[in-house]
């Protein structure tokens, strides 16, 4: 179990701003600190063993995304599908994101739109 915390600094960029349809990339960087960590072993379904999983230093990662949203009054409906990449750092302990660098990512929902958010 590893647990992180991250802070993302992104970017948006409006493609199309069409009456009630808007079209966007956007694209942020994040650092991830890892925070707690730990490892165990399983001998029959039975945990034998636990240790703590040192960190040092940081897990970058970059993500980039389109995305779509129609918006009725003061609701927005949208759809953002998008890529993120998980750089390998020799810091980092093997996990999932080292294994497994590329993940792909559907973020669907509503948005409620005030003051100049509204159409």
């Amino acid at each position: 179990h590893l647990h992180y915390i991250g802070i993302p600094v992104g970017l948006s960029y409006n493609i199309l701003d069409r009456n009630a349809f808007d079209l966007y990339a956007h694209s942020s960087f994040m650092l991830e600190r890892g925070v707690s960590g730990r490892d165990f072993v399983l001998m029959d379904g039975v945990k034998t063993m636990e240790t703590k999983i040192e960190y040092e230093g940081f897990q970058p990662s970059v993500d980039l995304s389109v995305g779509a949203m129609f918006t009725v009054g003061n609701i927005g409906l949208y759809a953002q599908p998008g890529l993120s990449y998980y750089f390998g750092t020799a810091s980092q302990p093997a996990n999932y994101r080292t294994e497994n660098p590329i993940s792909l990512s559907l973020r669907v929902g509503m948005k409620f739109l005030f003051g100049e958010g509204k159409k």
